[in-house]
């Protein structure tokens, strides 16, 4: 079947038959996408990036806290002036 002949196939379904078939065309788009991303996980060369990830949530989440002590000092501070 041509590129041209699926076109006008999907054209031509009902509203009901259009939904049914984007759902499944959804469906099957994710595990296309999905399946090198998986060969590349199971294969280890995601782990560096993973680690990196890791690194730097774990950064941002001690400049927060250092952020709320900061603003909890500050207030203190206000308070007892």
């Amino acid at each position: 079947m041509s590129m041209t002949e699926i076109k006008q196939a999907v054209m031509e379904l009902s509203p009901e038959e259009f939904a049914h078939f984007r759902k499944w065309f959804d469906k099957y788009c994710g595990q296309v996408r999905d399946k090198p991303i998986e060969g590349d996980a199971k294969s280890g060369r995601l782990n560096k990036l993973i680690t990196e990830a890791d690194e730097e949530k774990a950064l941002i989440e001690e400049r927060r806290h250092e952020s709320e002590r900061s603003l909890r000092d500050y207030l203190k501070e206000k308070k007892k002036n």
